[in-house]
């Protein structure tokens, strides 16, 4: 035999192996809503809000109830991306440059892509809109965003609203058809159909439902004729549950293209929220809202399926974070991170099995760039303002403090570090 047909045979080999490997590995969804409160969904108790798709996903799911991200949108979005806290991202705020995350860190969209998946980010990405901090020049192969902070932003295209947007398409913009949520679930779907063989790392922040408010009548409009209001009478409600009832639509549509494909039970799928509500009519009893590091803020609704590895209809309430996403879906997928690569999160991946105790007594941290940050440890949690003041809290309730106390040095530890 020639040593040009061993050298052949030999790829050959190889191919199919590399092939193997990525046909078994799983697929991985990440769905993540934006300002969507804990108490946002109809498995925690709200009996006004309409989510029967997330409902019943959550029911044959595994949720962990105390899941923590930042108390807003940007560094919620570095620290998923990074498996890193958000301060040491430089994307630690959402404006005047602060919302920039720093083109040299190493992100999930380039782990997963070295690794052979192929990557699609559909909905708001908030980490730079210039070379080389764009989506994707991280790591994503495919592109479908709108720009800045939100739809109708200044950062966004020009003139652009929830209905028939201008999106960027990788390096190029075009109008789009339909509501924006639809517009990015087409988009998703799309992109996994033509994936065929190769296994996909799918991250889908969608926009909704910040503000602007803005959704059909024909999804707000159950909730108009109650007269929602919150405590200090805004009546903001009624649109922002509408947004939600109309992802939900769209987030059925999504598991059952996934079920078509073929695709259900070796795919991952997540969802999860970026920061706490603006809304405070329903909070299940959580302490303030949007921009807060109490329990409201930072608090997020998340439930996992992943059908043929993790039994469903499971709740599990040791404390876990956005940290922890990047360590946990390379575990998951059998992907080696890079040596070099420091991550703050771990890999919770034995928690989602069940084996809590290794997790129990973990120190978390949270920090607000505008002048407040908290550390849970298991159910306690410690809570700091920029006035040097600590406070000592059940973090399961959020409100039956036990023993204040200055915080001296211990602030300025956090804020400098």
């Amino acid at each position: 035999m020639s040593m040009k047909s061993i050298v052949w045979i030999v790829a050959c080999l190889s191919s199919v192996t590399v092939a193997v490997a990525a046909e078994s590995r799983p697929n991985v969804i990440l769905v993540m809503t934006d300002d969507q409160g804990w108490a946002e969904v109809g498995f925690h108790g709200n009996d006004v809000l309409k989510t029967p798709n997330l409902d019943r996903f959550a029911a044959e799911g595994t949720e962990l109830t105390n899941f923590y991200v930042s108390p807003m949108c940007t560094p919620t979005r570095s620290s998923l991306m990074t498996g890193r806290y958000h301060f040491r991202t430089g994307a630690h705020d959402t404006y005047i440059g602060r919302s920039n995350m720093n083109p040299e860190e190493t992100t999930i969209a380039e782990v997963f892509a070295d690794a052979g998946y192929r990557t699609g980010i559909f909905g708001k990405w908030h980490l730079g809109e210039n070379f080389p901090m764009r989506a994707q020049d991280q790591g994503f192969q495919t592109v479908v965003i709108h720009g800045g902070g939100g739809i109708g932003q200044f950062a966004d295209y020009p003139g652009n609203t929830y209905w028939d947007p201008t999106l960027q398409y990788n390096d190029t913009f075009k109008k789009a058809k339909g509501y924006c949520t639809d517009v990015f679930i087409n988009e998703s779907i799309q992109f996994m159909k033509d994936s065929g063989e190769q296994p996909f790392f799918c991250y889908l922040p969608l926009n909704v439902p910040h503000s602007p408010f803005n959704v059909a009548d024909e999804f707000r409009a159950d909730y108009d004729k109650q007269n929602l209001a919150d405590p200090d009478g805004r009546k903001w409600v009624a649109p922002i549950y509408g947004m939600i009832t109309q992802f939900d639509g769209a987030f059925g549509r999504l598991l059952d293209a996934v079920e078509a494909m073929g695709q259900r039970e070796n795919t991952i799928i997540i969802f999860m929220s970026d920061n706490g509500p603006n809304s405070t009519y329903f909070t299940a009893g959580l302490r303030a809202k949007k921009g807060s590091v109490y329990e409201n803020g930072i608090r997020s609704p998340f439930v996992i399926q992943w059908p043929q590895t993790l039994d469903g209809g499971r709740k599990f309430d040791t404390p876990a974070m956005h940290i922890d996403l990047l360590p946990t879906l390379a575990d998951a997928c059998r992907i080696g991170l890079p040596a070099d690569l420091n991550v703050d999160g771990k890999s919770i991946l034995n928690l989602l099995h069940g084996e809590t105790q290794e997790f129990q007594q973990r120190y978390l941290f949270m920090q607000h760039n505008r002048a407040n940050a908290c550390g849970p440890r298991g159910s306690d949690k410690s809570t700091f303002d920029s006035d040097n003041e600590v406070e000592e809290v059940d973090a399961s309730h959020d409100g039956h403090w036990r023993r204040p106390q200055r915080c001296g040095g211990r602030k300025h530890a956090w804020q400098f570090s």
